[in-house]
């Protein structure tokens, strides 16, 4: 007998049953599907026919119901065993039928259960990326929206089997959210926690994880926030306030120092092995431009202080300068932060607009982290330099990005040249500050 053909059945979200690269649930009725779903599920076992069919036609009479299993059971071996060289997907015998134990059948719970226990073996970026695995594969609830009439025993074995499923992936993203936030990768753990309270916004301990992600960040704002959106949500739904641990969250950071530090941004990852240079220029210095590398050069304009404009330009020159698929190595949700300020990084990835709500300072941390992580890729690769001419009429928050990232990355493999007039206070001030921390 020729071996099986390949049989793939996606039972996360949707169901969708596809047969040698050929969708083919639209070829058979709920019935059919689900049954098949129950037998590939139970594929170690063997099953009385006598008690599928009460399973799937409880409320018919012993002989309807035998009748309807052997059409179901009929209709699914035409479907599925169209050539009839290959070998059987479904055995059936006189009282009992079975999956065939050899058929070759893949199915996305499968795939995600293997996955969960080789993570019993992985650490570190290896279970980040495994973990990472089974969240793509985990679509949506188990059979998700598909409901049978008048079959309420297998309705509940789906209840059963969503909530046991639903817990695996909660685990996972719980073990996501941990694993980010002691790299200090905050965003990418509140993004997590966000999409958990779209499936449970009742949880208590995601908010006050979230919260404390922001406090880490230093986002004081962000984090009032999120206790707010946890009193609402909670009054609304069980007209209890948060619990005592949240609370306290909540007048720590109304009652903290207005004075404390500057908000503590997560380090890249990429650390490059030369030191950053910053040179500065006036009138009367010149710089050797081919010992610059690869260079964007950009120019500050006295009526142009429109926020973040110096740093849009910057990024459109990356854009239309640099190697798609280079750049194309920063993850997508940075393109997005970069999008923010730059419409042209949707040429690199293209993103959805947008229309999340942030403060001020949240939105200020993740374009800043964005435009760290996006230097810091190319001067991993090459040695890579920025040439801001007319410093002096830069916009405030493209310089303070310039302090920001000349202070955090002293081994970034760039060079940074910086022209401007003395005289002018901004720039002054600046070059007093880098030669002050020794930055220079």
């Amino acid at each position: 007998m020729i071996p099986l053909t390949n049989l793939e059945i996606f039972m996360l979200g949707n169901p969708s049953i596809i047969l040698n690269n050929k969708p083919i649930s639209g070829s058979m009725s709920n019935k059919a599907a689900a049954l098949l779903c129950y037998l590939v599920l139970n594929r170690d076992k063997m099953y009385s026919r006598d008690k599928l069919a009460s399973i799937f036609w409880d409320s018919a009479s012993i002989e309807t119901a035998r009748y309807n299993l052997r059409y179901t059971l009929w209709s699914l071996r035409k479907i599925l065993d169209a050539d009839k060289q290959q070998a059987p997907f479904i055995i059936t015998y006189k009282d009992c039928c079975r999956i065939n134990p050899d058929a070759s059948i893949y199915t996305d719970i499968s795939e995600m259960e293997k996955l969960l226990e080789e993570n019993l073996e992985s650490t570190g970026s290896d279970l980040i990326e495994s973990l990472n695995k089974v969240k793509s594969i985990y679509k949506g609830e188990f059979l998700e929206g598909f409901y049978i009439n008048k079959c309420p025993d297998f309705n509940d074995w789906v209840f059963f089997e969503r909530e046991r499923l639903q817990r695996k992936y909660f685990a996972v993203l719980h073990q996501l959210t941990k694993l980010y936030k002691s790299t200090g990768s905050y965003l990418k753990s509140i993004e997590i926690l966000n999409e958990m309270l779209k499936i449970n916004p009742l949880q208590e301990e995601l908010y006050e994880e979230l919260i404390i992600n922001y406090i880490e960040l230093g986002d004081r704002g962000s984090a009032l926030n999120q206790y707010k959106r946890c009193s609402n949500i909670l009054r609304d739904e069980l007209n209890i306030s948060p619990n005592e641990s949240i609370r306290k969250l909540y007048n720590d950071i109304k009652n903290a120092n207005s004075h404390q530090q500057e908000p503590v941004y997560p380090a890249s990852g990429l650390i490059p092995s030369s030191k950053l240079q910053v040179v500065f220029i006036n009138e009367n210095k010149i710089v050797n431009r081919q010992e610059m590398g690869n260079t964007i050069s950009i120019i500050c304009h006295p009526l142009v202080k429109v926020p973040y404009s110096a740093l849009s330009d910057c990024a459109r020159m990356i854009i239309d300068n640099f190697n798609h698929d280079l750049l194309r190595k920063l993850p997508p949700y940075y393109w997005k932060d970069i999008s923010r300020i730059e419409n042209s990084a949707n040429e690199v990835f293209p993103s959805e607009i947008n229309n999340d709500s942030l403060t001020h300072a949240s939105e200020k941390i993740r374009i800043y982290i964005a435009f760290e992580s996006l230097f810091n890729l190319i001067s991993a690769n090459m040695h890579f330099s920025i040439s801001i001419k007319a410093l002096h009429y830069i916009d405030k928050p493209s310089m303070e990005f310039l302090i920001y990232y000349i202070s955090r990355n002293r081994y970034s493999n760039m060079t940074v040249v910086l022209e401007g007039r003395e005289r002018e206070p901004l720039y002054s001030d600046f070059i007093k500050y880098i030669e002050t921390e020794g930055l220079v």
